[in-house]
């Protein structure tokens, strides 16, 4: 028997999957019948503003937060939209700056010709040129040659940072490791339901489980959507409405905050669901940048490496 799991693991289980797509946002939409969201298999899903899809099995840890606040996920207050995050708190955003969102495609920075822009906080848009270490970035050719090692550049994973140095993300998941060995998220093991969890270990929960039960009670399911709305099982097996996620959150979520560490990089959640990040060590940074954005290349017959201290170091191939 298997169960769609949307949210649970010791408080609950959340994580984010992404899925890309050689398309545009308006392309993507097209494709679902004119909808940025819809469900799949239960599961809420994103039309991205690169064209990618992202589903997420969410958590409502905020269950308490939209319980108190009349069993509304948003609200407005005064000229503010306020809404229960992640964590159960009330976080609000000026109005203005929502709408400078919205007329921007939920982007709160974005390119126009020759200028970026960002809406401020109070929702103007302002715009200025960019300098010719971000142009140089942005027009650095993209590889896509090795789809299945460690590091891959292409329009989701490679990006240029804060310093305008092109960066790749790791691929390696151990969450999706977890997937990969019981052939999907949720599988039943001994009459207990198990799940992975974003860290990429096993959680089970015994038949006796609220949880457990509330989903044998709902057709095996843990979340779905009925007449437009959507439903998950909560820690104490009731039945709570909620709201889909946004891509912000899912990425906060996703990354246990809105701010990482990643190996030798510092990386947080761009209010458009990005991850971004950007190296730790300076010296290195500069010395990829100098070098069009590798740490490792060719030059008369030898390989070349930029060390920690951003020196270069060229040896004799093998």
């Amino acid at each position: 028997m298997r169960f769609t799991l949307f949210a649970q693991a010791t408080l609950f289980v959340s994580f984010a999957i992404s899925t890309q797509a050689k398309r545009t946002f308006e392309e993507c939409v097209k494709v679902h019948n004119g909808k940025s969201t819809w469900m799949n298999n239960s599961i809420p899903c994103f039309c991205m503003q690169d064209g990618t899809e992202n589903c997420s099995n969410g958590f409502n840890t905020f269950t308490k937060c939209v319980i108190d606040n009349g069993n509304k996920v948003s609200w407005e207050k005064g000229n503010e939209i306020c809404k229960c995050d992640f964590n159960g708190k009330v976080a609000c955003q000026n109005k203005d700056y929502i709408k400078c969102l919205e007329n921007n495609g939920g982007l709160s920075e974005w390119e126009n010709e020759h200028l970026k822009c960002q809406c401020t906080s109070d929702g103007k848009e302002i715009c200025s040129e960019f300098k010719q270490t971000e142009i140089l970035c942005i027009d650095q050719p993209i590889d896509n040659s090795d789809l299945e090692n460690k590091c891959v550049c292409n329009d989701e994973f490679c990006q240029c940072n804060n310093e305008s140095i092109p960066f790749c993300k790791s691929l390696k998941n151990k969450y999706e490791s977890c997937i990969k060995t019981h052939n999907g998220d949720v599988w039943e093991q001994n009459d207990k339901l198990c799940t992975c969890m974003k860290n990429g270990k096993e959680i089970c929960f015994g038949s006796t489980n609220p949880i457990t039960i509330c989903a044998k009670n709902n057709n095996n399911r843990l979340a779905w959507e009925e007449n437009g709305n959507t439903y998950i099982c909560d820690k104490d097996g009731k039945v709570v409405r909620i709201e889909l996620y946004s891509p912000f959150e899912m990425c906060v979520e996703r990354n246990n905050g809105k701010r990482w560490e990643e190996e030798n990089l510092d990386c947080y959640c761009a209010p458009n669901g990005n991850e971004m990040c950007s190296y730790k060590n300076k010296p290195l940074a500069k010395c990829i940048q100098r070098n069009g954005g590798n740490t490792e290349w060719e030059s008369e017959g030898k390989i070349c490496r930029c060390n920690p201290e951003g020196t270069e170091n060229c040896e004799d191939q093998i």
